[in-house]
């Protein structure tokens, strides 16, 4: 009878495969597929195609791709962490199966997409996505523009009527337009572009809450030398509950009241509703006078 090699044993592993050398032998195997499962949700979750999301961090489409599919056999720590940042979220999330991403902003998915893609932006005034956005009657509004302190734009401020159900006071505004020159202006005198990272979102009220952070960069370099962390309140052209009920309507911003926050948000702690109202009421009821703003529309400032 001819023998069998070791190979041909039924009880033998396959050549191919070897034998488990610890307990740990497929751990890491494990956390590769969580960490490109998770990236994959986030990615998604913000809007950015994998070519946006390239440029926005700064490297080759390729990488964001065999970092995904699996291509790379190991994981590129400083990418992953780039690419979770770009999306609104702290990279620790990648790697602990226990934290629910943020799949819904608001619960309304209409808004939520439109968030996404005006709040994740990469461009020379930080407004392309919310141009995208933008009603025909769409006015930025700030405390600062009300007080007409100093601004070398005060001649481009316009007055804009109340919002039906809101303050009856005429405040004082710039069109989309203007808004874009004066930005792009500054970025010109400045050479830089900014980066634009949607951090949380909710509905109070019959408006939009936003918080954001906004990254500026110098010339070609991938370091932001400043950072500036923002709510907005959002008027939307339709009522919530007719975007709740009905997703065909895409929600258009009217009006975008801004304002600065001195603190830096906590994006380690999960979302709090309360705190967002709290912080959209003091937005709303509350002058600027306590908040070091910086002059993001004025190039002289």
């Amino acid at each position: 009878m001819e023998a069998r090699s070791i190979s041909e044993r039924p009880d033998a592993p396959e050549p191919h495969e070897k034998q488990n050398s610890g307990r740990g032998a497929n751990t890491h195997r494990h956390y590769d597929q969580l960490i490109r499962q998770r990236l994959a949700a986030i990615i998604a979750a913000s809007g950015y195609s994998q070519q946006d999301l390239a440029d926005a961090i700064g490297v080759q489409r390729y990488r964001i791709h065999r970092l995904l599919s699996g291509t790379n056999l190991v994981i590129d720590a400083s990418l992953t962490c780039a690419i979770a940042e770009a999306c609104g979220q702290p990279p620790h999330v990648l790697y602990d199966p226990s934290i629910d991403l943020p799949y819904d902003l608001t619960g309304v998915t209409s808004i939520d997409h439109m968030l996404r893609d005006a709040y994740n932006d990469n461009s020379s005034t930080g407004l392309a996505g919310i141009k995208r956005h933008a009603a025909p009657d769409y006015r930025v509004l700030s405390d600062k523009y009300d007080e007409r302190q100093g601004l070398s734009y005060e001649h481009l401020l316009v007055d804009v009527e109340p919002t039906p159900g809101r303050s009856q006071q005429v405040r004082r505004g710039l069109t989309l337009q203007d808004e874009i020159r004066l930005n792009q202006l500054a970025a010109d005198h400045d050479n830089t572009h900014t980066q634009v990272v949607l951090a949380d979102a909710a509905l109070v009220d019959d408006m939009v809450w936003v918080q954001y952070t906004t990254k500026t960069y110098y010339g070609t370099t991938r370091l932001a030398s400043d950072i500036w962390n923002f709510v907005d309140l959002l008027v939307l052209d339709h009522p919530i509950e007719k975007y709740r009920s009905n997703a065909r309507y895409k929600p258009k911003i009217r009006r975008r009241l801004w304002r600065a926050l001195k603190e830096m948000p906590d994006q380690h702690q999960s979302f709090d509703s309360s705190s967002c109202l709290q912080r959209a009421t003091q937005l709303s009821l509350t002058d600027a006078s306590d908040a070091d703003e910086p002059q993001r529309t004025d190039p002289t400032a």
